[in-house]
């Protein structure tokens, strides 16, 4: 199982602090990521506890409360910021945001290093990586099975949305369409929400948001430029960007 952000905050060796979002200490954490770059939402597709050193946080109340926003929408699990580093004095409307779409923002204490975070996270979700292996070996296993018999592709995208728990299908980047001829089109709304978040591909996936709590994963093809795979999640799920 994934460790909870309020399970990583009761781990004392850290001196984690919670600043705002006590209603959401439930979130899973399935991994941990550094960035100070701006719009660090780019860099994330899910899950993960976002750690940065204060560079990318905006000074104004509007950039902060967007901030906030987009890593909710993005699916982040929480936002940890390192004490007296860069950050700029966090305003009250990051707090009410935090708040109100339950995300948490956590303070690191100075010097604690951001690795041993990271080893904390790992170590607890040895069970989940072990989990996410085995799930990785049947994914091989049903594209050997698949490409051996000369099966159609449109057979492989769906062995692949029962291994991952989620809708998978192949778009073409400019017009949100299937890439395949005979299959069911996309709503019009995820479609236009592909062909939005197709520039943004800098990391090779992005999460995009949908309505009603969903997010689409966009993944990269590399042989096949004009191709993207969507991976289109359940009310009740987040697609695994790992798998």
């Amino acid at each position: 199982m994934s460790i909870t952000v309020g399970e990583l905050l009761e781990m004392s060796h850290l001196r984690l602090r919670l600043h705002s979002g006590a209603s959401a200490l439930e979130r899973p954490i399935t991994w941990t990521h550094t960035t100070d770059l701006p719009e660090p939402w780019r860099w994330v597709a899910g899950g993960e506890l976002l750690m940065t050193n204060g560079m990318p946080i905006p000074r104004s109340a509007s950039g902060q409360e967007e901030l906030v926003r987009q890593l909710a929408e993005h699916g982040a699990a929480a936002l940890a910021i390192a004490e007296q580093m860069y950050a700029p004095p966090l305003t009250k409307r990051l707090t009410q945001t935090s708040e109100q779409l339950g995300f948490p923002v956590i303070w690191v204490a100075y010097p604690m290093p951001f690795v041993a975070i990271s080893r904390a996270v790992a170590e607890a979700t040895l069970l989940e990586q072990s989990q996410r292996l085995i799930r990785t070996e049947r994914i091989y296993h049903a594209l050997q099975q698949i490409t051996s018999h000369g099966s159609g592709l449109t057979m492989l995208t769906s062995a692949l949305s029962r291994e991952l728990g989620c809708d998978i299908r192949v778009c073409d980047r400019a017009t949100g369409h299937d890439w395949y001829p005979g299959s069911a089109p996309l709503p019009e709304d995820i479609r236009i929400a592909v062909t939005e978040g197709r520039g943004k591909l800098r990391a090779g996936v992005i999460a995009v948001p949908l309505h009603q709590d969903r997010r689409a994963l966009l993944v990269d093809i590399p042989t096949h430029p004009d191709a993207v795979l969507v991976a289109l999640s359940e009310p009740t799920g987040q697609p695994d960007a790992l798998l």
